[in-house]
């Protein structure tokens, strides 16, 4: 059933990378997929823009957030998944600097996953995810299940990137 489940949506995602929607249209309709997908009441795509990441999709996002997060390479969970070029799953969000940003989550957990570019080697963006509606947390099933997706996000996001519309 799991494996129908993730078949059904990467077939999903195929279908959005395979629009004639623009590129920006088409990230947010992957990022609404993957929160449907997860189970997910929060999940944001991370760009890279002047040596800092910025909320470019997000689903469950409240606006100060979006406007204000900036994330630099070994700084905060995002910031670490872009550093060590590796998902990163976490407890006990609340630790994190700028607390007072975390305080609209619902769970103790977070998962970070870096998005390399295949021509440049580069991180290009970050989906991060939390608060999972069966509360459960996440785990490395988690971060299995989201290789594929990352594949379907990249493809898109290098599009974006090179048409320069991630930024509008």
């Amino acid at each position: 059933m799991e494996e129908e489940i993730s078949k059904f949506v990467l077939n999903e995602l195929w279908n959005i990378v395979s629009s004639k929607d623009s590129s920006d249209k088409k990230l947010n309709l992957m990022i609404e997929t993957i929160s449907k997908f997860l189970g997910i009441d929060k999940c944001s795509l991370m760009v890279e823009k002047d040596g800092k990441f910025k909320i470019v999709a997000s689903v469950g996002i409240h606006r100060k957030v979006i406007d204000t997060a900036e994330v630099e390479a070994g700084k905060g969970i995002a910031g670490m998944a872009v550093k060590e070029k590796k998902a990163i799953f976490m407890r006990k969000v609340n630790i994190i600097s700028h607390q007072e940003l975390w305080s609209e989550y619902r769970t103790d957990n977070f998962i970070s996953y870096p998005i390399e570019s295949k021509s440049k080697g580069e991180i290009i963006g970050v989906l991060n995810l939390t608060d999972k509606r069966d509360s459960r947390g996440f785990n490395e099933k988690d971060v299995e299940t989201i290789a594929p997706i990352i594949e379907r996000i990249r493809f898109v996001l290098e599009q974006c990137i090179s048409e320069n519309k991630c930024f509008i």
